[in-house]
């Protein structure tokens, strides 16, 4: 032993090379091994894959003081598996490790910094390319590992690698024997006289795409971690922490490196590059695992106040795992340590996540089988055992007079898990599934309902909860009680809403899958068209106007106006639905649709249904929207003359001037259901579902009634003292009125009425709705007129009086449009502000418009008037 500076310090480093044979060949070592080999042992053969050989050894002192390092060859004259000549000169140089302890080395506490430098034994032979070569620190250890009972690694206060690869069972002085055989534990003579008792053991992993710091996880797979021969060099960074003896560090410990290796295609001679090596010359077992936090809850205040689990990412990486699926590499995943209560298999629970690495899987895993005793970062342990394969090394004709472990292959690693130090804080969880409805036609009002949303920490709470209507990050809405909170969505299309909720500490959570809300992409949109009362996000119109074409016929009409596929449809006095082009005016096609002389036409309307066109005269018709051509013609047993209908998906509720009104299917005209009602509705119905039950309501003589859509059964009916403007629907309410000059807000499943408001004599002769408010016509007695809004809760925004009669209107656009008549020959299209009725705009025309027809859509306004006229105005 060398005395330095008053001590001595000797660093023992053994160091072997093992470099695997294939089963078609014999040992790149010892040519001969083939012919000393015990056939008769059982586990003298494997079946495949590479073997892990022992091949030479050194010993390296250190003098801490100069923190120089000296490397002597060890056990050349009596290395009995007659190797001496590849361990010196000429064949191979002296030295084939380098060590440089770096000088940010505290030697005064056992710490080293160390460099350690490989060189490859044949650098002139090629064929002996190594794979997964790595470095294995061997010491005394006392701490059993949980998951493979017998095994035993270093203690915290024992020597070890803090910086280490991971953890290897191979060569162990304890397992792999019997000592100084080429295939068991081999000391150096120069080193100290003890067999190491830990058998699990930290390594550095060598590889020509890695320098000295870099980690294995960042190795470039197509490297395949090879350790050629040229260069042939390699170093790897080691930080080493000895145990004191006193003042001084206790360098006991014994060092291996560790090689796989296949016998390469022949073929590839003599150069052998990597393709010449099979796959079975990268090791068995995983290469390299790695750990990393998903949002652990774990946390300790006490020993009566603690909780939460551990929430991690275990990547594993092996050499076979299959590009496709699942891996069937590993077959259980073991986590223990001082926080785990015992070995813990998560394997079974484990959650897949796609690979940072062609060759590795990422597994989720949690656990709260915990033992949690402090705060801070604590060390847990790593274990995957391999589903392939043993320790026995696989020799071609056996390894007679060997031990090795009768385990399978595993791969072992220590990571960092940290608990906190109080009880952290869970964000709240986002729920919106009562909301609704998500699907329906244009306008459709949602109301979105945050009920169901929670915070999982007791005595924590939700204190803000935000509305996206349109998930363009842009929250709309915000309250703090969880109050139900509406929406009308009038493009046609796909929408989306977010919710986001904030709990009481700052922490949020969004809906994991937005809400997604349909409407058809068609127009007119469900029953509103027919009667103009909805909001038509096609169009553009803006003020002045001008007169884009007008087109006459003769006879009384006061046909509502259909636009729909690039055509108008409406119904004039004669009994004839006619179609238009709606850019030019043109006739595109025209039908007769009476089957009896007579009937009343005035008010009739059609409605589109996807290609099709529907309406009514003495039966019910279905046409082709684009040809005319004829789909179906029924009758249901009622008269249909004075008709108007709402479409809902793919059923037709049609309003009859006898026996009330029909449910058909409007693929084919077949009947529902026909109530055998003697009275008449006034206008045509309107559809709203609550709680997933549709509702079909309508003004019936003096009274409103309501429907079951599903069977046509009588649910509720409220006196109105007649009706005379059409009914809306939103959300859950239908509104209406009649001639007792009340506006009624009436729950539509229920019939009880929400909310109601006195025109104070005015009767209402015509409502339409816009996103947000609703307006109406009120005319009191037979000349006096005014235009009203309210909001849906039935409060008036505003009301200005109309100095001239008006029977129809529309919101388009951010305006109310009033077709105004000013005597039997002219009207005025007259423009209001909606958000205080201010007059905007006064345009004069000659037409008359009594019960007439206004509808708008792509930057156009069009009026069906009394005279059969059809007009079509454009926004300058």
């Amino acid at each position: 032993m060398l005395r330095k500076s008053g001590y001595t310090n000797a660093l023992m480093l053994l160091m072997c090379i093992g470099l695997a044979a294939c089963s078609g060949g014999g040992s790149p070592v010892s040519p001969e091994l083939t012919n000393r080999a015990d056939t008769t042992n059982p586990r003298s053969v494997a079946d495949s894959g590479p073997s892990q050989v022992i091949w030479g050894y050194w010993s390296i002192t250190i003098d801490p003081v100069t923190l120089n390092a000296e490397i002597v060859p060890m056990r050349t004259a009596e290395f009995n598996a007659n190797v001496t000549i590849f361990l010196q000169a000429p064949w191979t140089p002296v030295n084939l490790i380098g060590i440089d302890v770096l000088g940010t080395s505290q030697p005064e506490i056992g710490l080293f910094d160390v460099d350690v430098t490989l060189q490859h034994p044949f650098k002139s032979l090629a064929q002996y390319r190594g794979f997964d070569v790595r470095g294995i620190f061997m010491a005394d250890g006392s701490l059993p590992v949980e998951s493979t009972p017998g095994l035993i690694r270093t203690a915290p206060d024992e020597a070890r690698i803090l910086n280490s690869d991971g953890y290897t069972r191979w060569w162990n002085a304890q397992e792999f024997g019997p000592e100084g055989e080429i295939f068991g534990f081999q000391p150096g003579v120069l080193g100290f006289p003890v067999q190491p008792l830990s058998t699990l053991n930290p390594y550095k992993y060598f590889a020509d795409d890695l320098d000295e710091v870099l980690p294995v996880s960042t190795l470039d797979p197509t490297t395949r971690g090879t350790f050629a021969n040229q260069p042939g060099i390699n170093t790897r960074n080691y930080l080493i922490q000895f145990p004191m003896n006193g003042s001084e560090p206790d360098f006991t410990f014994q060092y291996a490196v560790d090689a796989a290796w296949e016998e390469p295609d022949e073929s590839f001679a003599p150069d052998y590059p990597m393709e010449a090596f099979g796959p079975d010359a990268q090791m068995r077992e995983p290469y390299h695992i790695t750990m990393w936090d998903l949002g652990s809850t774990a946390w300790y205040e006490g020993p009566s106040d603690n909780g939460g689990e551990l929430q991690l990412a275990i990547e594993v990486f092996d050499w076979q795992t299959p590009e496709m699926g699942p891996s069937d590499q590993i077959s259980t995943l073991y986590i223990e340590g001082d926080v785990i209560n015992g070995a813990i298999n998560l394997y079974p629970t484990a959650i897949e996540l796609p690979g940072s690495q062609v060759t590795s899987r990422v597994y989720s895993v949690v656990t709260d089988d915990l033992i949690l005793t402090q705060a801070g970062d604590v060390e847990v342990f790593i274990t995957a055992v391999s589903a392939v394969g043993t320790y026995e090394p696989n020799i071609p004709t056996g390894g007679a007079g060997w031990v090795y472990p009768d385990e399978p292959l595993a791969a072992f690693a220590s990571g960092i898990v940290n608990i906190h130090g109080e009880a952290p804080n869970h964000p709240p969880v986002a729920i919106a599934d009562n909301s609704g409805p998500l699907s329906g036609n244009a306008p459709l009002t949602v109301f979105f309902d945050p009920d169901g949303s929670y915070d999982p920490d007791p005595g924590d709470y939700i204190a803000l909860y935000e509305w996206d209507f349109e998930n363009d990050g842009t929250f709309d809405v915000s309250n703090t009680d969880g109050a139900i909170v509406s929406h009308i969505y009038t493009d046609p299309g796909i929408h989306e809403a977010q919710l986001r909720v904030t709990d009481s500490f700052g922490a949020t959570d969004m809906l994991d899958v937005p809400l997604e809300i349909e409407l058809p992409d068609i127009w007119p949109m469900g029953f509103y068209d027919a009667r103009n009362t909805c909001y038509n996000p096609h169009s553009n119109v803006t003020y002045p106007l001008n007169l884009v074409y007008r087109i006459d016929h003769p006879g009384n009409n006061h046909s509502q106006l259909t636009i729909g596929r690039d055509r108008i449809y409406m119904i004039d006095s004669g009994g004839y639905l006619r179609t238009y082009d709606e850019a030019t005016g043109a006739v595109s096609w025209l039908k007769d649709i009476k089957t009896t002389t007579g009937g009343y036409w005035t008010g009739a309307s059609a409605a589109l249904w996807e290609n099709h066109v529907i309406t009514g005269g003495t039966g019910i018709w279905s046409f082709d929207a684009d040809t005319g051509t004829d789909d179906w013609h029924m009758y249901p047993g009622m008269d249909f003359n004075h008709q108007g209908q709402v479409i809902v998906d793919d059923t037709i509720y049609f309003k009859g001037t006898g026996s009330g009104f029909a449910s058909i299917e409007a693929v084919d005209g077949s009947q529902n259901w026909v109530p055998s009602w003697t009275a008449q509705p006034l206008f045509p119905p309107v559809y709203g579902e609550v709680s997933g039950q549709g509702y079909v309501a309508a003004p019936y003589s003096a009274n409103f009634r309501c429907l079951n859509a599903d069977t046509g059964g009588f649910v509720w009916e409220q006196y109105t003292g007649s009706v005379y403007h059409n009914a809306v629907v939103v959300g859950d309410y239908v509104y209406y009125g009649g001639s007792a000059a009340t506006l009624y807000k009436t729950d539509l499943s229920s019939g009880v009425h929400d909310a109601t408001y006195s025109l104070a004599g005015y009767q209402p002769l015509g409502t339409w709705i816009s996103d947000e408010d609703l307006f109406l016509v009120g005319r009191f007695g037979s000349s006096t007129f005014k235009l009203m809004s309210f909001d849906f809760d039935l409060n008036l925004n505003w009301e200005v009086p109309i100095l001239y009669s008006c029977d129809v209107g529309v919101y388009s656009d951010g305006l109310v449009w009033l077709a105004v008549r000013l005597d039997g020959t002219y009207m005025q299209m007259v423009a209001y502000d909606p958000d205080d009725g201010t007059q905007l705009y006064a345009h004069s025309e000659k037409f008359n418009v009594a019960w007439g027809g206004i509808t708008n859509v792509n930057n156009r306004l069009y009026i069906a008037d009394n005279y059969s006229n059809l007009l079509c105005f454009e926004s300058l």
